[in-house]
């Protein structure tokens, strides 16, 4: 972690990667790190709410969905993220992972550095970056540009990603 100040981060650095990593998933192993904390609802609620209220043909409900739907990935990734060095771009002095910063991180990790069974991960964390980045632009559409149109498809659309990243 040589380019890690802990500026950016939110969670601990002395908690690192598990030992003996087998092939588990390393988000998973985050989220049971954050899952100590009080979470009054978790991503899988907000999830579960994005497609409630996507079911409505109602545009403000789609954006809102479609918004959740962004916001529930945030929150599944985030504990990942934090352990993660910061990135190139972090502004220094940040005591928070950003949305941007989240992006710039997945991206630049290398994951074999961090452990050699966590190489394997190369394409998992580029599809997770990629998916990150494109479900925070359809939520900046959603609730930044009202003049734009949003359709049933578009809420369908950011839902399948979020489930993606979910199951991550």
């Amino acid at each position: 972690w040589p380019r890690s100040s802990g500026n950016c981060s939110v969670l601990s650095a002395t908690q690192r990667f598990p030992p003996n990593n087998r092939g588990a998933c390393v988000l998973r192993w985050c989220r049971g790190i954050a899952r100590g904390k009080v979470m009054p609802i978790t991503p899988h609620d907000l999830k579960d709410f994005a497609e409630r209220i996507a079911q409505s043909a109602d545009e403000t409900q789609l954006r809102a969905a479609i918004s959740r739907g962004y916001y529930a990935a945030f929150h599944a990734v985030l504990p990942l993220a934090a352990r993660l060095p910061e990135s190139g771009k972090c502004l220094a002095g940040r005591r928070y992972v950003s949305h941007r910063e989240m992006y710039e991180r997945l991206v630049e990790w290398r994951t074999g550095a961090v452990h050699p069974m966590l190489s394997r991960m190369i394409a998992t964390k580029s599809v997770l970056a990629r998916a990150i980045d494109v479900s925070r632009f359809a939520r900046e559409k959603a609730d930044y540009r009202i003049e734009d149109t949003i359709r049933y498809g578009d809420a369908q659309s950011q839902l399948e990603r979020t489930a993606l990243i979910l199951r991550s």
